[in-house]
């Protein structure tokens, strides 16, 4: 599939990859959209402390009026273990015509 088919597939919640990837690069997804209201925020273990600790100073400010922090426009990387990174394709990947929908198979 082309790099148009692989975001239509991505938006529709799939997992794609090139299939001249190394197979490292298990595949790409769109993170959900996501608003985290700020009680959550203290608990979120995938932040750090000091994170956390700007994001409360924001929700502080009542000047700022900020009361949750939000997730949008994310890609993100399948590697080894399950491990995800953040990603961005290429533009050799936006090029190609190389696209492939990933379904898991078993070892």
């Amino acid at each position: 599939m082309n790099f148009t088919e692989a975001i239509t597939a991505l938006d529709e919640g799939e997992i794609v990859r090139n299939r001249f990837w190394p197979k490292e690069k298990v595949g790409v997804f769109k993170q959900v959209p996501a608003v985290i209201p700020a009680a959550v925020v203290p608990k979120m273990t995938s932040l750090s402390e000091q994170l956390k600790d700007f994001f409360q100073k924001s929700f502080e400010d009542t000047a700022a009026q900020i009361n949750e922090i939000s997730y949008t426009d994310q890609l993100a990387l399948i590697g080894p273990s399950n491990s995800i990174t953040g990603f961005q394709f290429t533009t050799a990947d936006i090029l190609s015509g190389d696209f492939e929908v990933v379904k898991y198979k078993a070892a």
